[in-house]
């Protein structure tokens, strides 16, 4: 049997999260006086109620004893639970259907970036904020996830990254919680610190909230159509703060706990970010510096490498780290350049951040092991091992990663011909499979639906999109054993 007391105490705990976040946002309605703080007060009342009734006659004692399918039963119920009440707000002040809700609140909390929102102006402030806002909660949620629970289930090779380990600095956390607490304060510090950047370069007070609170996330959502590169002065603070957000908390909370910060450079999977963001981006300026075609030319000519550089290396981290604002027209750089950038926005970011998509670490563990085998191939003998971080890859570890990719991939060409089976065009169909999977909300192969939006697409398929978004914020397997009929009848 499941332990449903335990379900139950998730969702009410979650449900006082959301309470207390829209208590903020009824401020801000107060604040600006957009006339739906009434909305706001009602939805806390039945939702305080709601979280009241649901951890109703719960003892801890009695949420102690837990199995994997608990686990991802919780886990799956919890982002969709999130999804289902967060959106609410769309529906009463927006008019939203469910569709349009679901996929916006979807694409939020998964930190996609994806919107089919086209007219900023008509969305009152307070729903701006309370859009950005739930995007912050679903970043640090992926990370407690990512961090504690994902290695606890064995999913894709996240085993790797159990908490459980022989270094000091790991064992001064005596429980799971309170490494939890660690990584939230972190959080929390990120995105103070990247308000206050963007407001010391010139943005208003809530316009430096929004952006921070979608930056930190890396999330994407902006609060009007306006590209981010007409806030030319928060440029660079912005990819910067996308950029720290891309690496593994646990790793920078551990370090900076044992006080030893510059240890984070010795961590494999940093320094295998850090190496593609650097020689990929090396890469798109050549290719750029060569091969000058069209409108762009004339412009490019007055510009030194140095320049061209540091334009790649930003859009790759806006992109890698999967937020997705819109910083420059890549599109523009030619067929090698946007094809690299959509290679790095795939893999994403680290392990343990708020990035989604592959994952460095897999990419790092598959380039070792076609290393070993290629050694191998010369050495029939050998007997050589492959070590990640300090630990030794098991085959169980490498059957875990390859399980993922395999995994991944089938659960991409199968929503593709989903999509494509409700009608949407097959290029179309790719490019929001990509789009969405990998939750960059960066098109890279083209227009997800014939208005160049997706909300162009049909109610079916944006439903169906941001299932999409799930599966791939929670490692697909998460979701996907729930429709094994073996997994009920536990």
């Amino acid at each position: 049997m499941f332990n449903l007391k335990f379900v139950r105490y998730a969702l009410g705990n979650l449900t006082y999260v959301i309470v207390g976040l829209m208590f903020i946002t009824l401020l801000v309605s107060l604040y600006y006086s957009d006339g739906q703080a009434a909305v706001y007060l009602r939805q806390i009342v039945v939702m305080t109620i709601i979280g009241i009734l649901l951890k109703f006659k719960i003892k801890v004692k009695e949420i102690t004893r837990l199995r994997n399918p608990d686990l991802f039963l919780t886990t799956s119920l919890i982002w969709i639970y999130c999804i289902l009440v967060c959106m609410l707000p769309y529906i009463v002040i927006a008019n939203f259907s469910f569709a349009d809700s679901f996929f916006e609140m979807s694409s939020g909390v998964t930190t996609t970036g994806s919107t089919i929102i086209t007219d900023f102006q008509s969305i009152p402030i307070s729903l701006l904020f309370w859009r950005s806002i739930t995007q912050w909660l679903g970043g640090v949620g992926f990370i407690v996830v990512g961090v504690l629970i994902l290695p606890n289930l064995g999913t894709g090779g996240m085993k790797l990254f159990k908490t459980e380990s022989s270094d000091s600095e790991e064992k001064s956390f005596a429980h799971y919680r309170d490494l939890a607490f660690a990584i939230f304060i972190y959080y929390l510090f990120l995105t103070f610190a990247c308000i206050f950047a963007y407001w010391l370069c010139g943005m208003s007070k809530m316009n430096a909230i929004l952006y921070a609170l979608t930056t930190v996330s890396t999330g994407g959502f902006t609060p009007s159509a306006e590209p981010f590169t007409g806030l030319i002065t928060t440029y660079w603070p912005g990819i910067i703060f996308m950029l720290l957000s891309a690496l593994p908390f646990q790793v920078l909370v551990l370090n900076i706990r044992g006080r030893s910060p510059l240890r984070i450079f010795k961590d494999q999977q940093i320094l295998m970010y850090l190496f593609l963001l650097v020689i990929v981006a090396f890469f798109i300026t050549l290719d750029r510096f060569f091969s000058w075609t069209g409108t762009e030319a004339g412009e490019q000519y007055q510009h030194s490498l140095i320049f061209l550089y540091w334009e790649s290396l930003a859009n790759l981290i806006n992109v890698s780290s999967n937020t997705g604002f819109t910083v420059s027209n890549f599109y523009l750089w030619g067929a090698a350049a946007v094809g690299l950038i959509g290679m790095m926005g795939m893999l994403g970011g680290c392990s343990g951040s708020t990035s989604g998509g592959l994952k460095i670490f897999r990419f790092n563990i598959i380039q070792l092991f076609v290393h070993q085998q290629l050694q191998k191939s010369i050495h029939s003998n050998a007997n050589s091992i492959i070590v990640y971080n300090g630990q030794v890859v098991t085959n169980e570890d490498f059957k875990g990663v390859m399980f993922f990719i395999c995994l991944y991939f089938m659960t991409a060409c199968w929503s593709i011909l989903i999509l494509a089976f409700t009608g949407l065009d097959l290029n179309q169909a790719i490019s929001s499979v990509i789009t969405t999977i990998s939750n960059t909300g960066v098109n890279f192969t083209g227009p997800v639906s014939a208005s160049g939006n997706f909300d162009g697409q049909t109610d079916l398929q944006k439903v169906i999109s941001g299932f999409i978004m799930l599966l791939g914020r929670l490692e697909c397997s998460t979701m996907l054993v729930l429709l094994l009929p073996k997994f009920w009848r536990y």
